[in-house]
């Protein structure tokens, strides 16, 4: 698996609204991944990088013009070749 803290964001109070929460998104919207220093807040994107974090997790497929084998797949999430920066990460053991 891979380490991670949860922050929560109450939008019924309007904390997507907050100067903290806009610097990482400034379009003022969930979800939102910051991995040290690095920010994500489009969910394809998001997926898209905790996949290529952990390939051997199978999160998303190796070949995008195979037939669907997973879940995640068959739902109509596909690898997409998007470019991204890395980042350090460690795993919790």
């Amino acid at each position: 698996g891979l380490n991670y803290e949860f922050h929560l964001v109450d939008l019924g109070k309007g904390d997507q609204r907050r100067p903290e929460f806009l610097a990482l998104n400034p379009n003022g919207r969930m979800p939102v991944l910051e991995d040290d220093g690095f920010v994500l807040w489009e969910s394809n994107a998001i997926l898209q990088y905790l996949a290529d974090k952990r390939p051997e997790a199978g999160m998303l497929p190796m070949d995008a013009r195979g037939p669907p084998t997973s879940p995640a797949e068959c739902s109509g999430t596909r690898r997409v070749g998007i470019p991204l920066a890395r980042s350090s990460f460690s795993s919790v053991s």
